[in-house]
């Protein structure tokens, strides 16, 4: 079933081949004409905005992205297994980070074929912020391919950044995969698809990546709240502030026993308190938001700096006006002169 497939370079992508999922399924079983791929967190981690926050530079594909290893498997067998031929590769990304996203597509080495690159592999790319609504619509026109002919893997099932519900209310099959693309989300979507389709069933459902039966978009949703409230039980928990938009007036958490980054709104801090920077150590209680989804409900400064800020001390901060700054920065006044008493309680060096 497998066609030869070249050796693996020193710099190749790293991976084991899967016997191919396709292989195993009844001859005649139906698979996708379009396989549509999210990118952050579902073909490579870490997220993009996760790494912008750490370099500047374009990100080196391998060093700084890497593929997830199911996700590197699925791209092999779609290449090389003869079930997939005529089945086509899309991505479609909401990344604000694009250029850089296109970039690594051009860098990453199609799995198994080193002399090829992924952005070879992938026959249409919709990368642009918005919603995966308009990226669907745009590759239905692109392809010709209708809706229930696709099958779309994404890490985010349902709520305001949800993309498999909306995208399932347009009649793809979406298998959710919350933490990556992984060997067991990939052979339950092609298994699924190929039932539903044996079925002659309704394809716009969600593949849940617990492995049960695919769900409508309204069940998934209820069901991931089910699953949010379970994982929102007790607090509250240490965390750290890993990101904050003070011009949009939310940002992101991460609970000190681990887990992933936990959305928090301005709302839930206290009246007065001062706005979040990344390493703040915070106290919060987690909840579910209207979405469905977990979240912080309460989000209370500890009054120090988090654990990835070791070494820090805190000091009191202060406004002053213009003309006073002025007179700082050319050197007729210093900080002392206003108000030492603020840094009394500071050991070191006083400016």
């Amino acid at each position: 079933v497998y066609r030869a497939a070249m050796l693996l370079a020193p710099s190749a992508i790293s991976f084991a081949p899967r016997p191919p999922v396709a292989a195993r399924l009844p001859a005649g079983a139906a698979l996708p004409k379009l396989i549509v791929f999210d990118l952050d967190n579902t073909l490579w981690t870490p997220e993009l905005y996760q790494v912008a926050r750490r370099v500047k530079a374009a990100p080196v594909a391998g060093r700084d992205v890497k593929l997830f290893p199911a996700a590197a498997a699925a791209l092999h067998e779609i290449d090389t297994c003869d079930r997939w031929e005529g089945t086509q590769i899309a991505v479609a990304s909401r990344t604000n980070q694009g250029d850089w996203a296109r970039t690594l597509l051009d860098a990453f080495e199609v799995p198994g074929d080193p002399s090829r690159r992924l952005s070879d592999l992938v026959a249409y790319q919709e990368i642009y912020t918005g919603n995966k609504r308009a990226h669907f619509e745009s590759l239905r026109r692109r392809s010709g391919l209708p809706f229930g002919s696709m099958l779309f893997f994404d890490d985010a099932r349902g709520g305001r950044f949800g993309n498999c519900e909306p995208v399932a209310r347009m009649g793809v099959l979406s298998a959710h995969c919350p933490n990556g693309l992984t060997d067991g989300v990939w052979a339950h979507a092609v298994r699924s698809y190929a039932a539903l389709a044996a079925d002659e069933a309704w394809m716009g459902m969600v593949v849940p990546a617990s492995g049960g039966a695919p769900e409508s978009p309204d069940e998934a949703s209820a069901s991931a709240s089910a699953a949010a409230r379970e994982e929102s039980n007790g607090g509250p928990h240490d965390a750290t502030v890993v990101r904050w938009l003070e011009g949009k007036s939310f940002g992101f958490v991460r609970r000190v026993s681990g887990g992933g980054d936990l959305f928090a709104h301005a709302s839930a801090l206290p009246p007065g308190a001062p706005t979040p920077q990344k390493g703040d150590a915070v106290s919060v209680l987690v909840g579910v938001d209207r979405g469905g989804r977990v979240a912080c409900t309460s989000v209370t400064p500890t009054g120090g700096p988090g654990p990835s800020e070791g070494g820090s001390i805190t000091l009191p901060c202060f406004s002053m006006n213009m003309p006073f700054a002025g007179l700082v920065a050319h050197g007729r006044k210093t900080l002392e002169t206003r108000n030492g008493t603020m840094f009394e309680r500071a050991t070191g060096p006083r400016v």
